[in-house]
């Protein structure tokens, strides 16, 4: 009696061989159009596979200018950086968003006692920027070791509260 494996080998070459039965008559190979139904087969139900996310659900959907953008003669602006255009073009998404955020709650913060001023260190927490970002834990994370490393921003421990406050790095500045 032959083993299994033997027995597999066998119905592995008679099922390729079967494959080519009667192709001797039409060439090498077998003429898969001759008996090939008229209509268009419908295609398999759609559902939804196990590894689909749903899109992601954040506060900033509510923040999208889908009626346009707000005036200035309204408020909420703030003057930005001419080189954080080409950090938008040349970065990835999470080091650009984690200076943005940095931005604006620094330069972009506005005192909410109407005495102005704006801050040059802002005390700020990793869920923060996954937070005000719609980005993962990873995705903080690398885009703050980015940002610091390629000296877009600075960062000091706060040692009264613990955790860290950022700054923007300015040219030729002492400031850090």
């Amino acid at each position: 009696m032959p083993s299994k494996r033997q027995q597999q080998a066998d119905l592995a070459k008679a099922a390729l061989n079967s494959v080519f039965d009667g192709s001797h008559t039409e060439g090498r190979v077998p003429n898969i159009f001759k008996n090939a139904p008229t209509e268009a087969p419908e295609p398999p139900p759609k559902s939804e596979s196990p590894g689909e996310r749903p899109p992601r659900v954040t506060g900033l959907q509510l923040a999208l200018p889908r009626g346009g953008f707000t005036h200035p003669e309204q408020g909420g602006y703030f003057m930005m950086p001419k080189e954080f255009k080409a950090i938008l073009a040349l970065e990835k998404k999470a080091v650009s968003q984690v200076v943005y955020e940095v931005i604006e709650q620094t330069i972009g913060w506005e005192d909410p006692g109407g005495r102005g001023g704006r801050r040059e260190w802002v005390r700020l927490s990793l869920r923060h920027f996954q937070m005000a970002c719609a980005m993962s834990l990873s995705q903080a994370q690398s885009g703050l070791k980015i940002a610091i490393q390629s000296g877009y921003i600075t960062r000091r421990p706060d040692r009264a509260r613990g955790g860290y406050e950022y700054s923007i790095v300015w040219r030729d500045s002492d400031r850090t």
